[in-house]
């Protein structure tokens, strides 16, 4: 019973195709119209802070913001930008040591592979952001929200990160070693092979996070909160059958 139309089949060959979309849609069947409502999304559903990041324009390459201008590479240490917005920019590579973000819009920013040593991002958001390879050490992101975030092999070794979400993100053999995570939350998150060495970790949520292969060497879990946790031996901690509290 199941239906093929311009279907790409494991061999790659494509099962019953068709000649163009039109043709597609009067042989296959239109999608189904959306209703007259519209679909509501409250701030209690995990995807909400997406949706209000997605309603934001966008900073545009090369607009200069805080005096620094918006391209790869750039080189802005030391840059003063608390409190403005850097939504969608996409500055890989750059120079950002000892930049000021505190209680910006960072959200759907790209950083990969930049320099941010002793930055502020204090109170800022970063949902959906990608700081792959981004060096971090030692900055303060106390109470920064990183939801949606791929973070995979950033550096946040000896980073304040006290109260920080890093809800529904992937930090994939990324360094914490010697972090301040007190209070931070890391529910449904990809945290496989992260460096978790000596960060205190008390009091954090790691409700459905993935740890395997992670490594907590004299790392503080107290009042940790674990439910469904996949710990580095990939066994499960607390497991529930149905959703955690708070879910």
């Amino acid at each position: 019973g199941a239906v093929f139309c311009q279907t790409v089949m494991p061999d790659g060959t494509i099962r019953n195709p068709q000649p163009s979309a039109e043709t597609a849609v009067e042989t296959c069947g239109a999608a189904v119209a959306a209703g007259d409502e519209p679909l509501t999304i409250n701030d209690e559903n995990p995807y909400y802070p997406l949706v209000v990041a997605y309603s934001t324009p966008y900073v545009e390459t090369g607009s200069v913001v805080a005096g620094c201008t918006v391209v790869a590479r750039t080189e802005c240490a030391g840059s003063n930008f608390a409190g403005q917005s850097l939504f969608g920019v996409i500055m890989p590579y750059a120079n950002l040591e000892n930049a000021d973000f505190a209680g910006g819009n960072l959200d759907q920013i790209t950083l990969d592979l930049a320099m941010a040593r002793g930055a502020n991002l204090s109170g800022v958001t970063l949902n959906g952001a990608s700081l792959s390879g981004t060096d971090l050490t030692g900055a303060n992101l106390t109470k920064a929200v990183m939801q949606f975030g791929s973070l995979n092999g950033a550096t946040f070794a000896g980073a304040d990160l006290a109260g920080a979400n890093f809800d529904f993100s992937s930090t994939i053999g990324t360094d914490f070693s010697g972090a301040n995570l007190q209070g931070a939350s890391f529910a449904d998150g990809d945290n496989s092979g992260a460096n978790l060495t000596d960060a205190d970790l008390s009091g954090a949520n790691l409700t459905n996070a993935d740890f395997t292969g992670a490594t907590l060497t004299g790392a503080n879990l107290e009042g940790a909160i674990f439910c469904n946790t996949l710990m580095p031996d990939a066994s499960v901690k607390n497991p529930v059958n149905g959703p955690c509290p708070g879910q």
